[in-house]
């Protein structure tokens, strides 16, 4: 059903290093994220719903380093209040 979406908005809850507390609380890490996405062939990635911990400067240093782990993915990374426009061409 994900099959070729334009835009997968995905939890992003925890990072690899915390893979415990995802798999304890029932919620994905960011590599799980990119790993769906590029599953199913997203057209873009938007990671949301970060720890309520995470601050505006570990928002930022995910999004220096995902790039790379996503490849040829576009990612987003979600923020409080931001609003994605998303219109089918």
């Amino acid at each position: 059903m994900l099959a070729d979406v334009d835009v997968l908005v995905h939890d992003a809850q925890f990072l690899e290093s915390e893979r415990p507390l995802a798999v304890n609380f029932g919620h994905a890490t960011v590599l799980d994220s990119v790993k769906l996405a590029r599953a199913c062939r997203a057209g873009t990635l938007v990671l949301f719903h970060h720890s309520p911990a995470r601050t505006d400067d570990a928002l930022d240093d995910i999004a220096a380093w995902v790039p790379e782990l996503a490849r040829d993915l576009p990612v987003v990374v979600a923020r409080e209040g931001m609003t994605l426009d998303v219109v089918r061409h």
